[in-house]
């Protein structure tokens, strides 16, 4: 049976090119545009979407914006100003502030962490890039970032995902859904449900299973459930080449001790992990043989379990040889983990590791 693929694909892997293409079909959109962004700050950059968004709506396209109540709080405040004055309809999904105290406990671990562009049902743009300055030139070091962009008529799956949550339906319950048992990976991965949350992670673990030459996984926040880390040790034990590429510097700093409690076990059995070095690594790429991925999702439990995120799967031979030719870059501007490296880490780091650990499910 042929692969589905998209119409048209196209990778990013800085953000000055992706804000560029992004903010080229805001001017182009001719009936909607739809926004979902964990962090979107009001600084240069947020400031010039905002801008292009404004004119989208003055010239008569539906515009619509909704952002994380905790990944934007700091800039709800002005957002909700600049944009509600001229038609954009914005909208704070689990707010923080004013929700009253019992909403905010029931929803303060689950979070909208998902960073994708709608552009009238058939143009999305999805990966890793919030809305901040921090994946731009503007600030320097750039943090390193992967999105895609990508037409065809399973946009509209995206469609309907963003209408659940601007509707405040029910995401979390169990919601039925169509898998594909054709051999044929969804393009779009989605997790607004706990049935397609089981679903993703066990078709996740069977292709570490099945992997026959190669795994590749580049992830800003590395805790994954213990069972993913014995799979990837069983792949790297059978001849499996296992590259895991994880940022020596975090946004939030102490992601990268947690990262590092899962070392040795996979260095051990024959997993090369990378700690990246230019700058903080925030990007999420998947590849495994010839299936690869760009998304939201990290390897941790709240993606897992928690959060809202969505992955695209390419589908273009031009963009997967692209995909692994940046991804052998992060490789060479990182540094290989040894043990002797592992056994230096201090026995302070250590203790507050393990207290942190404790924590790991709301991580």
């Amino acid at each position: 049976m042929k692969a589905r693929r998209w119409q048209q694909e196209k990778v990013f892997f800085w953000g000055d090119e992706y804000y560029e293409s992004v903010i080229r079909d805001i001017h182009a959109a001719q009936s909607h545009i739809n926004v979902e962004s964990y962090i979107f700050d009001f600084d240069e950059i947020g400031h010039k979407i905002a801008s292009a968004l404004v004119a989208a709506s003055r010239r008569g396209v539906r515009v619509r914006v909704m952002v994380d109540g905790i990944g934007s709080a700091y800039s709800i405040s002005e957002l909700r100003s600049y944009f509600e004055k001229d038609g954009v309809e914005f909208r704070v999904y689990h707010p923080i502030f004013g929700a009253g105290l019992i909403p905010i406990l029931k929803n303060l671990n689950r979070r909208n962490h998902r960073k994708v562009w709608i552009f009238d049902g058939h143009i999305a743009y999805a990966g890793s890039y919030n809305i901040t300055r921090f994946h731009s030139s503007y600030f320097s070091p750039t943090w390193r970032d992967s999105g895609i962009r990508v037409v065809g008529e399973q946009v509209q799956i995206l469609s309907t995902a963003f209408e659940k949550v601007w509707l405040k339906d029910k995401v979390w319950k169990k919601i039925p859904f169509s898998i594909d048992f054709s051999g044929n990976s969804p393009l779009i991965r989605l997790n607004d449900g706990n049935i397609k949350r089981r679903f993703y992670y066990r078709e996740l673990l069977f292709r570490i299973r099945e992997a026959k030459k190669y795994i590749y996984f580049g992830n800003a926040y590395f805790a994954p459930h213990f069972r993913l880390v014995l799979e990837l040790c069983n792949s790297a034990r059978r001849g499996v080449e296992v590259h895991i590429v994880v940022p020596q510097k975090s946004d939030i700093f102490f992601m990268p001790w947690i990262s590092s409690t899962y070392y040795l076990v996979l260095m051990r059995s024959g997993v090369k992990v990378y700690e990246y070095l230019p700058s903080v690594f925030h990007a999420k790429n998947y590849v495994i043989d010839d299936w690869m991925t760009i998304g939201s999702s990290n390897l941790n439990y709240r993606s897992l379990f928690h959060d809202l995120e969505v992955d695209i799967r390419i589908t273009h031979q031009e963009n997967m040889d692209l995909f692994l030719e940046e991804i052998d870059r992060d490789v060479k501007n990182s540094e290989l983990v040894t043990e002797n490296s592992f056994y230096k880490i201090s026995w302070v780091r250590r203790l507050l590791t393990q207290f942190l650990l404790l924590f790991k499910n709301w991580m």
